[in-house]
């Protein structure tokens, strides 16, 4: 097995004892620096800031948290309104793999 030790970006990269250049792909410098900052808009803003406001600290919360659909029911659902919900992967709801969205 080979140790790869890498140092700063832009450096030589020592691979099982001996250096080797950076590959292309490694090299900072070839990447293209892009201006896609999301613009402001005071109208958007101003939105974000009334909506925040109408919120709950719990609510706040409960739109950061993702919980895994086979550990919560429709009832935390509709009580905490979470942000959204991890359906993948094997969980079904109620584990159950025939489930229909009425579940």
């Amino acid at each position: 097995a080979a140790i790869v030790f890498a140092s700063g970006c832009n450096q030589s990269v020592m691979t099982a004892g001996r250096d080797t250049a950076p590959s292309q792909a490694e090299n900072i410098d070839v990447w293209p620096t892009l201006d896609i900052e999301v613009k402001r808009s005071a109208e958007d803003e101003a939105r974000v800031k009334a909506l925040l406001a109408d919120m709950t600290l719990e609510q706040k919360i409960a739109q950061m948290i993702q919980p895994e659909i086979r550990d919560i029911t429709v009832e935390d659902m509709r009580r905490y309104g979470f942000g959204s919900y991890l359906n993948g992967g094997g969980a079904f709801p109620n584990n159950n793999k025939h489930s229909t969205p009425q579940d």
